[in-house]
């Protein structure tokens, strides 16, 4: 089974404006492209025994770049929250959030909105804000991952993360 860009939903925990509870908002309508780049680091050493070196994955630095149109109202609150880290310029734990990535081709149990997913703490690279005369506003970034990511499952009615 050839698996569609569609059949990966993600999502970005934030507080909405006027809120004072996080909620996961899915990342659909506006964006245009968000990518996964795992990055893996690779250590390599040649042994005076050998003619080749050896290589050794030993870690990792994934990233998931965005591109998105700028929007405002109940179905852009991931938007706005990433725009927010460049408008303000936030650093630090202001420019982080919760991420899930769920498989949605990988549903658990026969029935039920539960799908295998990883949740991710990520930092906020924002990118340029632009956009000619006629055009709708864009906006670009890139989330980097902090730490190590969780498995588990996502239910896409609740918007609840539960661990493996």
């Amino acid at each position: 089974m050839k698996i569609m860009r569609y059949q990966v939903a993600d999502y970005l925990k934030v507080t909405p404006s006027g809120g004072s509870t996080a909620t996961y908002y899915l990342m659909g309508t506006g964006f245009t492209k968000l990518d996964e780049s795992p990055k893996p680091k690779v250590n390599t050493d040649a042994y005076i025994v050998d003619k080749n070196g050896s290589a050794s994955v030993t870690g990792y630095e994934n990233s998931f770049g965005y591109d998105t149109q700028l929007m405002t109202g109940a179905d852009a609150e991931a938007i706005m929250a990433l725009v927010k880290v460049a408008h303000d310029q936030l650093t630090g734990v202001d420019a982080e959030f919760d991420f899930v990535r769920v498989d949605l081709y990988d549903r658990v149990g026969e029935t039920g909105a539960v799908y295998k997913a990883r949740q991710f703490h990520v930092c906020c690279e924002p990118g340029d804000i632009s956009g000619n005369a006629t055009d709708i506003m864009t906006t670009s970034g890139t989330l980097h991952q902090v730490g190590d990511f969780t498995a588990g499952t996502f239910d896409t009615t609740s918007k609840e993360f539960t661990a493996a």
